[in-house]
């Protein structure tokens, strides 16, 4: 079975907030993510510069 990962726009702000809550990130970074997505309309997660790298590639893989 091919299960399909959700896109970072198909998400809701609080579905945000729990994937990123469960990498064991505080809250507030879900906060960023979603300014850079909807704010800044950042094209990938490379371009947000304050969210750390390790934070991005976990999200990169989810």
């Amino acid at each position: 079975m091919n299960v399909k990962k959700p896109l970072l726009f198909d998400l809701t702000f609080n579905e945000l907030t729990e994937i990123i809550t469960s990498f064991a990130e505080q809250k507030f970074r879900a906060k960023q993510v979603w300014d850079w997505a909807y704010k800044k309309l950042a094209s990938s997660f490379d371009e947000m510069s304050d969210v750390p790298l390790k934070l991005r590639e976990k999200l990169r893989k989810k």
